[in-house]
């Protein structure tokens, strides 16, 4: 499959001239090569983001380095901005493909940037709205639901415990009337290593799994076992089709 096909690209609202020149006495130019990490998801808020030349992936990085990518950004694509304006730390992993230049600017400088520039605030926002708009219908066609769950065991005295806890869960679950599936797969070369693999037949009932009382329990039970916080990784199932 082109990979242009399975990773969305923002390409259609490029942040325009005049907002970029408003940034730019206030920025410094960086440059990244091929796979560098140019915001690491958990960094705090520091910087608003454009791409001035080249791409750059949004991805997410689970356990033993599996990689989702999210959303290709293109020259003119902008990032960074939630995580300022928020106050938040940044909730993805943002990669150069190839050789990449980006306008950085100092998160002081952007508010002072916002409350000057009409052009860079409408643009923002309409940036935001429309990334609103796309979560909103990803949500509202979203139909099936898979989730490959990464969980990585303290040690291996504790191996034993979790695949019985999760053996409890997958029986409880499997009989959930919105779950098609429950999996637990274990790493051949390294026992503590277990991925649990679910499908559910909408959103709505991957919420519903987890507010039942077998779910609650697993979660519980296994918390202190980790080596790693565990993470959920989404996907939509396409195949089998089980209309």
């Amino acid at each position: 499959m082109d990979e242009d096909k399975k990773v969305r690209k923002v390409t259609s609202q490029p942040l325009g001239s005049d907002a970029v020149d408003s940034l730019r006495p206030r920025s410094s130019t960086l440059t990244f090569s091929d796979g560098e990490t140019i915001v690491r998801r958990g960094d705090g808020a520091t910087s608003f983001y454009v791409i001035l030349s080249g791409e750059a992936e949004v991805r997410l990085t689970g356990a033993k380095d599996c990689q989702l990518p999210l959303v290709r950004l293109s020259e003119g694509a902008f990032f960074g901005e939630i995580s300022l304006l928020a106050n938040t730390t940044a909730s993805a992993d943002v990669v150069a493909l190839g050789a990449v230049t980006v306008l950085s600017c100092p998160g002081d400088a952007f508010s002072a940037a916002l409350s000057e520039c009409l052009p860079l605030r409408t643009q923002i926002m309409a940036g935001m709205a429309g990334n609103l708009q796309r979560t909103t219908t990803d949500a509202w066609n979203f139909f099936q639901r898979a989730e490959a769950l990464n969980v990585l065991v303290e040690s291996g005295a504790h191996t034993g415990p979790v695949i019985a806890a999760s053996r409890a869960n997958h029986e409880a679950s499997i009989r959930e009337p919105g779950n098609l599936r429950f999996d637990v797969l274990q790493s051949p070369e390294d026992p503590g290593y277990l991925i649990l693999y679910e499908a559910y037949r909408s959103a709505q009932d991957a919420a519903a799994h987890k507010e039942t009382e077998h779910y609650q329990r697993w979660r519980e039970t296994v918390a202190d076992w980790m080596a790693e916080p565990r993470q959920g990784i989404p996907f939509t199932g396409l195949l089998p089709d089980f209309d």
